[in-house]
């Protein structure tokens, strides 16, 4: 994919609401996406320090939302802090779309993978 690209734009988002109140320019659903796309991006490129930053944003604003721990973790464990990952994926397992088996499936297995490295 074209990360560096896709930041732009994100950064394009959130440089229109400088100054604005954020509620009025994007839902709360919207904000949550932007800082998703955020984390997974700065992850494709190896930015692990702010895609954490920007996964921590969206989970703050909705952790039950599917995925929203995901790049946070792989970031995680791609610093060397396993701890952490391992953490923020029981969080996952907790917290994240209990009512989908698939997500369920999915943060059980990316648990399972950080618990054994």
């Amino acid at each position: 994919g074209n990360w560096e690209l896709a930041i732009g734009i994100y950064q394009e988002i959130l440089m229109k609401s400088v100054g604005e109140d954020h509620t009025k320019t994007a839902t709360a659903a919207q904000w949550r996406q932007v800082w998703m796309g955020f984390s997974r991006c700065f992850y494709e490129l190896g930015d692990y320090e702010k895609a954490i930053h920007a996964g921590t944003m969206a989970i703050e604003m909705n952790r039950h939302f599917p995925q929203v721990h995901t790049y946070v973790a792989l970031s995680q464990k791609a610093v060397g802090d396993h701890a952490s990952a391992i953490k923020t994926m029981k969080n996952a397992v907790l917290y994240e779309a209990k009512w989908s088996d698939t997500t369920v499936k999915i943060n059980k297995e990316l648990l399972w993978s950080a618990r054994n490295e």
